[in-house]
């Protein structure tokens, strides 16, 4: 299956709960942020001035971003969220990958 999301949206894999990140791990008891790793983006929002505004993160970035931002789906076993590129809070470094 190919996703391609629309507009200014993001396609972010989530990741654990507690999730290692290099020589911190985090762990997100209060789900106030949540962290994903980018897998596609949409081409951005068409502002009012006819000008295009792009996210500011690319594919394979690792994000932070508001938990319960956006839309969730689950294609084979893994969840993907859709977030607005206005809900990504920072570009997050240095992420040990799990697998």
């Amino acid at each position: 299956m190919i996703v391609k999301p629309l507009n200014g949206f993001v396609m972010i894999e989530e990741l654990p709960k507690t999730h290692n990140r290099g020589r911190i791990i985090v762990m997100n008891p209060h789900k106030e942020t949540a962290i994903g790793r980018v897998v596609a983006q949409g081409p951005g929002w068409v502002k009012t001035d006819g000008s295009l505004l792009k996210p500011k993160c690319a594919v394979d970035d690792f994000v932070c971003y508001k938990h319960g931002a956006g839309a969730s789906i689950n294609i084979e076993g893994t969840r993907y969220r859709f977030v607005p590129c206005q809900e990504i809070l920072a570009l997050v470094e240095d992420v040990e990958s799990d697998s």
